[in-house]
């Protein structure tokens, strides 16, 4: 399932250059790991990467804010391994900042400027 979801966000119609997938794992979940290091290898981007956790508590928003302290863009999205991604979704986001001068917009920058991914 991972697998996939990393393909769907990698593939969606959002320039790649600007985009930072970062998957979330517990130290443990060899499985889920493999999977993602696999994707990671098929896709052949440096810009995806697995980051691991193994500090208690270990649980999902643990590993959110574990996320969250490894991600280098402003503007963070969260997805779950079994989420159907829209391949628009980031295009959708970039909108809604633009015209609803959503808060935490350093500068006026765009989402095409911060966003990054947690998967």
């Amino acid at each position: 399932m991972i697998y996939e979801t990393i393909s769907r966000v990698w593939r969606a119609q959002y320039p790649q250059q600007m985009l930072e997938v970062v998957v979330i794992c517990s130290a443990d979940d060899l499985g889920t790991i493999a999977e993602a290091e696999r994707a990671i290898r098929n896709l052949g981007s440096q810009r995806i990467r697995v980051e691991t956790f193994s500090t208690p508590p270990v649980n999902k928003p643990h590993g959110l804010n574990v996320g969250l302290q490894r991600s280098s863009h402003q503007v963070v999205t969260i997805f779950d391994a079994e989420d159907d991604i829209d391949p628009t979704i980031f295009l959708m986001v970039n909108t809604v900042m633009l015209k609803e001068a959503v808060g935490g917009r350093p500068g006026g920058r765009s989402a095409h400027e911060l966003l990054g991914s947690l998967v």
